[in-house]
């Protein structure tokens, strides 16, 4: 085996370095929490009396359970290097019960400690140093004499369409934070504007835009294509720090099992230190896990390292940060173009799946932000190949039936008719069976049909947000039954004059307990400058609502043939040739 890049000296391997603050960390306090005399500086802490530094951080936990358990972990050490006198303590947390022991060190260049006796149900371990005169800090790394099993040849794959900007930026830091021929990256550009970089480790390759699954697709292709052991999936503005590479490289370097994949995190765009999801589940519908757990707060992130063990069944991780084995590989992504893709591809390779510490990725916009009557459409359009799909789903029929109706009971509620007709669109398209999206994978024409249907979702200059006009309370139980038995004023007469006018966030939109006792909403876009109007149409809206009954009659009668034919389909649109016939 070749010299690893993770090889600190002869037999002994880095498994965590200290993670630093960076620019592209939202607050310090995902990496480092100093309290009194503790200066930082670019790769050095320097301590004076009474300083006290915490690393029990997102970045700079340790979790041993998984490594334990995972890559049979058996030796396990700190590597330190500074001057001076500080008091180590090693803290470790379990499902019970806290653990601790501590260390008086005297720091004079590089000192090992061995750590022998740590209990056998240690899930996370994290350190804090204490000064009580002067010393200095530049290294803190948890490393081993274990040897690694593999060394993985690592493409990175960008799927990017008219992101210039966002691409370039990556790049730069893909160059100016990553080293060694280990780590390539691959930018797969759908839209066939990016000049190629001159860089021996970064490869360019112009693609049909046939959505995000059309891009991860190639990418991996072209990752087989350059002898990769491993692939990891990226957004194109890669918001994660490229430790966090490193961090997945070295795990899938160690891990027992070479089917393990690696899901990062995401964390809200609102609250950058708040999880979206770490890992998420279908089960019919889409399950974020540990969603709302704040990474800065210390008993936060403990919940979020012990609820992501065990993995649940039918778990998947996000396309913005995925790290999978090329050998391991049964099915390609299915075309869905954009929404689902990833939900397909991990579940149905069936791989063993894991979330690290430290591995996170930060959204510039939350998906909540991003929800138009397109974006609903292909999300209950996967949802449904989904559940006649994929190994493992419970109560198909049923789940068919009431998957759309609350999809659609939404947007009634919110008075929504673009949607509500997009929806419909949605169950009718899978009905039809495979043969629409394997004969037109780009979705060109349906893109374009939903786009000119859309009368009322639309973003308009704001110049004059109507002042609110309130008579219901929608955080109360009782009026939200008593309107939940009218439709939301659907079944009420001359709702439409004397209904709420409410006015609510871009965020808000989707939520309907906001929506409630309303005949006219307001949204306004994030920056102020757009606003969309909705009032309630219940002509319209009762037309969406006998069309999605005859649908699901429909869909229920037609549904043994249908599980059989998107099968055959499935298994045939993610198939490498059937993309390689894409081209």
């Amino acid at each position: 085996m070749d010299q690893a890049p993770h090889q600190m000296r002869e037999g002994l391997y880095a498994l965590q370095p200290l993670v630093w603050p960076q620019p592209i960390h939202p607050v310090q306090g995902l990496t480092l929490r100093r309290q009194g005399a503790v200066d930082l500086a670019p790769g050095m802490l320097t301590f004076g009396p009474g300083g006290y530094l915490r690393l029990n951080t997102a970045y700079n936990i340790f979790p041993l359970g998984k490594w334990r358990r995972l890559c049979g972990l058996r030796d396990l050490r700190l590597v330190l290097r500074g001057t001076g006198l500080l008091t180590l303590s090693i803290k470790g947390e379990t499902r019970d019960r806290p653990f601790a022991e501590r260390h008086d060190l005297r720091l004079a260049g590089v000192v090992e400690v061995l750590l022998t006796d740590l209990p056998a149900d240690v899930e996370i371990l994290h350190l804090s140093f204490r000064c009580a005169d002067q010393a200095t800090l530049t290294e803190v790394t948890w490393a081993t004499t274990d040897a690694p099993k593999r060394l993985p040849r690592l493409a990175l794959s960008i799927t990017t369409y008219h992101r210039e900007a966002q691409v370039a930026r990556t790049i730069a830091r893909f160059v100016r934070e990553t080293q060694g021929d280990h780590l390539r990256l691959i930018v797969v550009d759908n839209g066939q504007t990016l000049t190629a970089p001159d860089h021996p480790r970064i490869r360019l390759v112009p693609n049909r835009n046939l959505g995000g699954a059309g891009g991860f697709a190639r990418g991996m292709a072209e990752a087989r294509a350059e002898g990769a052991s491993h692939c990891l999936f990226m957004d194109d503005d890669a918001a994660l720090d490229f430790a966090s590479v490193d961090r997945i490289w070295t795990f899938l370097a160690h891990v027992t099992d070479p089917r393990t994949a690696i899901a990062g995190a995401l964390t809200s765009a609102e609250q950058p230190t708040e999880l979206w999801e770490n890992g998420a589940v279908f089960r019919g519908h889409f399950q974020p896990l540990a969603r709302g757990l704040d990474l800065a707060v210390p008993a936060d992130l403990l919940k979020a390292e012990l609820l992501s063990t065990p993995v649940p069944t039918n778990f998947y991780g996000g396309f913005w940060c995925y790290a999978f084995p090329l050998d391991h590989v049964t099915h390609a992504p299915f075309p869905f173009f954009v929404r689902g893709d990833d939900t397909s591809f991990c579940i149905a390779n069936g791989f063993s799946n894991v979330t690290l510490p430290g591995v996170l990725c930060y959204q510039d916009v939350d998906f909540s932000e991003k929800e138009t009557s397109l974006t609903l459409y292909l999300d209950l359009r996967s949802n449904l190949i989904h559940l006649v799909t994929l190994p493992r789903q419970s109560l198909r029929l049923w789940r068919a039936v009431i998957l759309p109706a609350r999809f659609f009971g939404r947007c009634l509620m919110q008075h929504q008719t673009d949607s509500m007709a997009a929806l419909n669109r949605a169950v009718e398209d899978f009905r039809a069976g495979p043969g629409f999206v394997e004969a037109e994978p780009d979705l060109a024409s349906r893109r374009a049909d939903l786009a000119a249907a859309r009368r009322v979702e639309l973003w308009t200059p704001s110049t004059n947000v109507p002042a609110p006009r309130q008579r219901f309370n929608p955080h109360s139980r009782l009026q939200r039954l008593a309107l939940a038995l009218t439709l939301n004023g659907l079944l009420a007469p001359g709702f439409g004059r004397w209904g709420d006018r409410v006015v609510l966030s871009q965020k808000q939109r989707g939520v309907v307990r906001f929506a409630w006792g309303a005949a006219e909403i307001t949204y306004v876009s994030t920056d102020g400058g757009r606003v969309m109007q909705i009032r309630q149409n219940k002509p319209e809206a009762l037309r969406q609502s006998l069309r999605m009954a005859w649908n699901l009659m429909r869909l229920v009668a037609a549904f043994p043939r249908l599980r059989r034919v998107w099968a055959r389909g499935y298994t045939r649109m993610t198939r490498p040739e059937w993309w390689e016939n894409q081209r």
